[in-house]
């Protein structure tokens, strides 16, 4: 029986998709692939929808690009996409999908300004010690967003930069 249901489960596994990132993984090469992005923003998450995969973020600074609205919907539900779920400021780098939909992508350099949970950190500290590396990839994290902000400014608006 067991062997009745694994052979089931294989056969009706579907196909499964994943993201060609390749060569993405150095800042500068995530920099250089998220700066053709059609909109760049520093935004404030408003509110997310895991069931619709959907993340609304209040625009506070459009950095590239042009959107009429002060609110923009982030649609996580095409390949590669990425869903914003933690609340918090952001620097996002959005393209648009094939259904004209703005969303960010998994091989770029959208995140939170404040959260730092895609670090790893070794598994042997120490409480302290884990505390202490959090709170100083936290601070290497701001300090980085904010040269890369510094840098869009002054290549997409040097006025403002």
């Amino acid at each position: 029986m067991r062997l009745l249901v694994n052979i089931l489960l294989i056969l009706y596994s579907g196909v499964s998709y994943a993201c060609d990132c390749d060569g993405l993984y150095e800042y500068d090469a995530q920099l250089e692939f998220d700066t053709t992005s059609s909109l760049i923003f520093l935004g404030e998450v408003v509110e997310y929808d895991t069931s619709k995969n959907q993340t609304s973020v209040f625009i506070s600074e459009i950095i590239k690009g042009d959107y009429a609205g002060d609110t923009i919907i982030i649609d996580a539900n095409s390949d590669c996409s990425r869903f914003i779920n933690v609340s918090g400021q952001w620097i996002v780098y959005a393209r648009r999908n094939e259904s004209g939909n703005f969303y960010a992508s998994t091989c770029g350099l959208t995140r939170s300004l404040l959260f730092v949970g895609w670090y790893v950190f070794p598994p042997n500290l120490s409480d302290r010690q884990l505390k202490q590396s959090m709170k100083s990839a936290k601070k290497e994290n701001v300090k980085r967003a904010k040269k890369e902000i510094k840098l869009l400014r002054q290549q997409y608006n040097p006025s403002n930069g």
